[in-house]
Order: C-alpha cells, then sequence, then structure tokens
C-alpha cells in the first residue's frame, strides 16, 4: 500500500491567496488479500461462525472468499473515469 501525505503545498492546482487548509492522505491499494482476511477475521470473531463445526467453518471461509473476490473485482473493474466521480 503506498501512501501520499497530500497538504497545501503539495496539491496541484490550489487557488493562490485561498484560506482554506487541505490536508489528505491518498492511500493506493495494491494488494486486497490482507484486507480481504481481515475482514473475514473480524467476521468470524464477531458471529456465530466461530461456534460452527469444522466442514461449516470451511464451508463459510470458501463462499466468504468467492463472495469477496468478486466485489474487489467488480468494483476494481468498475472504475471508468476518476476517483472523483465513480467512487468518491
Amino acid at each position: 500500500m503506498d501512501i501520499d501525505q497530500i497538504d497545501n503545498k503539495t496539491l496541484k492546482h490550489f487557488p493562490a491567496g485561498s484560506g482554506c487548509e487541505i490536508n489528505c492522505l491518498h492511500i493506493k491499494i495494491k494488494d486486497f488479500k490482507p484486507i480481504v482476511q481481515e475482514f473475514e477475521t473480524y467476521i468470524s470473531d464477531t458471529s456465530r461462525i466461530n461456534n460452527l463445526d469444522e466442514i461449516s467453518k470451511k464451508a463459510f471461509k470458501v463462499n466468504a472468499e468467492k463472495t469477496i473476490n468478486k466485489i474487489v473485482t467488480d468494483i476494481i473493474g468498475g472504475i471508468t473515469t476518476s476517483v472523483n466521480e465513480d467512487i468518491g
């Protein structure tokens, strides 16, 4: 993951004389797998999943991975223009 800090000095096209104070982080995620694994762990730890038998846990994990991969693929594949227009 790349993280770039953006402020008034580094922001392109910042209007001269503006009194605004701009601070933000630009985060470019290179690998979704650790994030997905964290979600899966959180969901398992905070739900009834950990109380299920081993076969049911494995079935949950397989289905969760397929669903998450599809969602991530659809989000990334759906970006057609700039970040502001497509994903905020």
